[in-house]
Parts: structure tokens; sequence; C-alpha cells
């Protein structure tokens, strides 16, 4: 499950970058928020809902730590922060 994860985490953090370099529309921003789509509903197999948030300076994904030094992950760190988004949840609609 933690490296669906941070494959996950990957394909989101790949997306956001690209938006800087490219419109919306381009095949290097829809093909990674396509597969994050498709990642995370597959993601819910196992678990219903997700959370992506920022707890004690820490981006965490269902609980799993990615710490923002790490440069991966710092753009996604740092893009919540400054929205002052503590956390996102995903749900499949599953009850």
């Amino acid at each position: 499950m933690k490296d669906a994860i941070t494959q996950t985490v990957k394909l989101i953090c790949s997306a956001l970058r690209n938006l800087s370099l490219y419109p919306p529309s381009h095949p290097a921003i829809s093909q990674p928020v396509q597969k994050s789509h498709e990642s995370i509903v597959s993601l819910f197999k196992h678990r219903d809902p997700l959370v992506l948030g920022i707890i004690d300076d820490v981006l965490l994904f269902d609980e799993i730590p990615f710490y923002e030094t790490d440069t991966v992950w710092k753009e996604l760190y740092t893009r919540l922060k400054e929205h002052r988004i503590e956390s996102i949840s995903f749900s499949g609609g599953r009850r």
C-alpha cells in the first residue's frame, strides 16, 4: 500500500510541477492528472476516504509521511502551506 500511495503522490507532484510550464490542456498536465485520478481510485479498494494533509509541518497521505525536505514533495507541501490548506479528503463515495 505504501508504494501505491508514494506513486500517487509522485503523480500529483508531477502535475503540479508541470502547471508552471504548460497550459492546462497540455498532455504533460492532463496525463499526470488522469493517472493521479486512476491511482487514487485504485487506493479506494483499501481505504475510503483518503486524506492528504500537513500535520506538524509534515506532509501526510493516508498516514504515510512525506518530508518536505525531499524535493519531490516540496512543491506540494509548499502549495498547500501557501494556500493554508491543512487537508484534502478524497472519497470514493462508499459509506
